[in-house]
């Protein structure tokens, strides 16, 4: 018999013929031929439960942020028009009375978190005891744990008033903290504050429909007097006398610029009957 030698064969040259006696589907049944119906459902519910999971807890950060979000950015803002003036409560029951062309706005779904209120212009408030509350304006920051107190902050001027307990101002910058006590008041004097003592009944003559001036510039009396009365009051000059006195609202107009203006040897003259014309 002759030999057949093997020693040249290359792999490459060898094919190889496999003929397979079932389907693909069959041998994927015989391989889970052994399994229950009851044993592979708790594998598939496990799956299920835990996609289920990771949905959920996305979902719920998802939630939880939007809240929050909506809790931040919701803002409340009340305006007090000219000749007019507004009472607002406060979530904690603290009150704000707003003098006439005014703006408060505060946050009421985030006030358990933060007591703070933004103010443009002149208001009277009363704070209920609590955690920190604060008031921001353009100049400075008035802090607080319960007290009452004024605020004057408009482009002429800033100034905070204690009526009763403590109040801490800061100016925006940082720069100048004082700590005031009743009848003390602190004014923005070239950026820095000063404290000094006064009668505080005087910064709630509005409150009373009262005016009250302390050399006080002209110029500043007239605009009170303009938001006030809801009149225009128009300067033609510079009005820089320094005006002190007192007199009631229940005044006309025309009796209130002739108090503020005669003794300066000032003219007014009404162009209409909510025009005013202050010439010198």
């Amino acid at each position: 018999m002759k030999k057949t030698d093997t020693s040249d064969y290359k792999l490459d040259q060898v094919t190889f013929n496999v003929s397979w006696k079932k389907s693909k589907e069959e041998i994927w049944q015989e391989v889970f031929a052994g399994l229950t119906e009851e044993e592979i459902q708790p594998a598939k519910k496990m799956a299920l439960r835990q996609s289920w999971l990771r949905f959920a807890a996305v979902a719920a950060v998802a939630v939880i942020a939007l809240l929050f979000s909506g809790m931040w950015f919701y803002t409340q803002t009340i305006v007090s028009p000219i000749a007019s003036r507004e009472k607002v409560t406060l979530p904690d029951g603290s009150t704000v009375l707003l003098n006439a062309e005014t703006k408060v706005s505060f946050k009421p779904y985030w006030w358990k978190i933060q007591r703070e209120v933004k103010l443009e212009g002149e208001a009277f408030f009363k704070v209920k005891k609590g955690r920190r509350f604060t008031v921001v304006s353009k100049d400075a920051s008035t802090s607080v744990m319960g007290t009452s107190f004024n605020i004057y902050a408009r482009s002429d001027g800033y100034t905070a008033t204690c009526m009763t307990g403590k109040v801490k101002v800061t100016t925006t910058s940082g720069t100048s903290t004082v700590l005031l006590t009743p009848d003390l008041q602190a004014i923005l004097v070239n950026g820095s504050l000063e404290k000094q003592t006064v009668n505080a009944s005087h910064s709630l003559a509005w409150i009373r429909h009262e005016f009250f001036f302390t050399s006080t510039p002209l110029s500043k009396v007239l605009r009170e007097i303009s938001r006030q009365y809801g009149v225009e009051i128009d300067c033609k000059g510079v009005f820089n006398e320094q005006y002190t006195g007192n007199f009631s609202r229940k005044l006309t107009i025309n009796e209130a610029l002739s108090l503020v203006c005669l003794p300066f040897g000032i003219n007014f003259t009404a162009t209409n009957s909510n025009h005013y014309l202050i010439s010198e």
